[in-house]
Formats: structure tokens, C-alpha cells, sequence
């Protein structure tokens, strides 16, 4: 039996409430959650420490003052911060290293080959 006009009419009704239902959702979801004080995309250019400046003047209402306590405070937790990344970083590449030892006894050759080229670029990264 082909479609009526009435079947596709229907259908593209369906389709509205299930968008409608959808959009009303995400809406009342994101206003659970705070969407309106939600974090921003970071903008591209702009450091971490200057969003956050940023987002903490405007939260916040920081003067002048308190603001240049705040970026001594953030330029601080940036160099701690940076070392907690290489160190998460190598330890990461490290256990990916680790899991390449421990899945080689069940690798078949060709799988091995392929298995040995990964692990080389991974050391590489690692140095």
C-alpha cells in the first residue's frame, strides 16, 4: 500500500513533538545544572589562567587588587598544574607501555609487528 498524505503528515508531526520534547528536556536539564553560570568554551588564543581570571572577576566582582592577588595565585597553581600534566602524562605512556608487555603472549607475528611499530612511537613520545 503506498503513503498517503495523511501518513506523511503524521509523520512529520511525530517528528516536531519528538524535537519538541527533546528541546523542552535539554532546556530543563541545563537549567538543573546551573547552564546559565555554566563554563564557557575556552576561546582559542587565551590561556587557561586568563579565562579563569576572566571568569573569576565577573563571578566574583574582584577589583583591581584582589585581582592581582588572584593571578599571583593562578600564575602559582599554572607551574604546579603543568608538572602534574607531564607527570600524568609520562605515567600514562607508561602503562600504555605496560599494556603492550602484558597483550604480546597473545598476539599471533603480523600482530606483533604491528603491536612493536606502535610501541616505538610511544617510546618516542615518552623521551
Amino acid at each position: 500500500m503506498k503513503p498517503t498524505l495523511r501518513d506523511y503528515l503524521t509523520i512529520i508531526a511525530s517528528l516536531a513533538v519528538i524535537f519538541a520534547c527533546g528541546y523542552g528536556i535539554g532546556h530543563r536539564m541545563g537549567a538543573a545544572k546551573g547552564g546559565d553560570s555554566a563554563r564557557p568554551a575556552a576561546k582559542p588564543g587565551v590561556s587557561w589562567q586568563d579565562s579563569a581570571a576572566e571568569r573569576l572577576v565577573s563571578a566574583l566582582q574582584l577589583d583591581d587588587s584582589q585581582l592581582g592577588a588572584v593571578r599571583q595565585e593562578l600564575d602559582a597553581s599554572s607551574a604546579r598544574i603543568e608538572a602534574i600534566r607531564g607527570e600524568s602524562r609520562q605515567a600514562y605512556l607508561r602503562e600504555l607501555l605496560d599494556l603492550h608487555d602484558r597483550i604480546a603472549p597473545s598476539l599471533n607475528e603480523s600482530q606483533l609487528e604491528r603491536l612493536e611499530k606502535s610501541r616505538k612511537s610511544l617510546q618516542l613520545l615518552s623521551e
